[in-house]
């Protein structure tokens, strides 16, 4: 499978949710949302055969816990 143009976008749940970062593409973020439906900005170049891993450090408000995996 090729991929062109592909983006990826991941929205928490503000309920449950303090605060996040996405861990080491801190230069790589998007500013707006309206610059992630413009297919004219660059976030990222990949290749064919190349993989990518976003990590988020995230804040869970009081009283709420990490889901276990089922």
């Amino acid at each position: 499978m090729i991929g062109l143009d592909a983006k990826i976008q991941v929205e928490f749940d503000r309920n449950v949710v303090r605060q996040y970062r996405l861990i080491g593409y801190e230069n790589r973020a998007i500013a707006v949302i309206a610059d992630f439906r413009n297919d004219t900005s660059d976030a990222a170049e990949f290749g064919a055969g190349h993989t990518a891993v976003a990590m988020h450090a995230v804040q869970l408000l009081p009283g709420h816990r990490a889901a276990s995996p089922p």
